[in-house]
């Protein structure tokens, strides 16, 4: 299997440089699927930032779009939780959602097309 996004660097080293812990939900607003990362860059793993990624199709994985920061920094575990009203949950969400690292949400995001 190739790897949608492969590591710049090997994670073992000191200047250890990789995107990690994806997470997909389709996004009815802009009608495809968006992808939040992590990017861990140095040594330890530190949290250099959060990412975004969109595709078309899920069956394509050359689709997904050049990662774009978002946040420098960040916690692990970037997550979309669209409003339950909208039927959204973490796989479904529309233009405004909740916005959660580490499990918590502090933050609402607004996609616009």
């Amino acid at each position: 299997m190739t790897p949608i996004f492969p590591a710049m660097s090997d994670w073992m080293r000191a200047d250890c440089d990789a995107f990690w812990g994806p997470s997909v939900h389709w996004n009815i607003h802009l009608k495809q699927w968006v992808m939040l990362l992590n990017r861990a860059k140095g040594t330890g793993w530190v949290q250099e930032g959060i990412y975004i990624s969109f595709s078309q199709k899920l069956s394509n994985p050359r689709s997904w779009s050049e990662p774009v920061k978002i946040l420098d920094g960040g916690k692990w575990y970037p997550q979309i939780i669209g409003d339950p009203t909208e039927r959204g949950t973490d796989k479904l969400a529309g233009r405004t959602a909740r916005f959660y690292m580490s499990g918590v949400s502090e933050h609402t995001i607004v996609f616009s097309s």
